[in-house]
């Protein structure tokens, strides 16, 4: 399996092996920090490939760090990413996501008219 990523993960995996969970968490909590929304689902859905699953305060913590950074793109895919993995949502952090989408949806539709 070949997975293309901008983290040390994609050569471990090319090589034939597996990063282990604290590998995928090390690579995540980089991107955090920088902060790169774009790498987080090729992160998550690399690390739940692996059949890894982080805590749901980490999956939290992502989710509100796109909304803060105007991404709701890329929350929204998350959230996807995470439901499609059998992970759960709690029903707060879905109500932020939707209300935030709901805002850009009112922010552009006062624009265009």
């Amino acid at each position: 399996m070949a997975v293309t990523l901008d983290d040390g993960s994609s050569m471990v995996i090319e090589l034939g092996g597996n990063p282990t969970i604290g590998d995928c968490a090390m690579i995540l909590r980089a991107a955090i920090k920088a902060p790169l929304p774009s790498a987080f689902l090729k992160i998550l859905q690399t690390t739940h490939s692996l059949g890894y699953v982080f805590g749901s305060q980490l999956y939290d913590e992502i989710i509100l760090l796109c909304l803060d950074l105007g991404e709701p793109d890329a929350t929204i895919a998350i959230v996807a990413d995470l439901e499609t993995s059998g992970i759960m949502v709690p029903d707060q952090t879905l109500d932020r996501v939707i209300s935030a989408r709901q805002m850009i949806d009112i922010a552009v539709n006062d624009v265009t008219s």
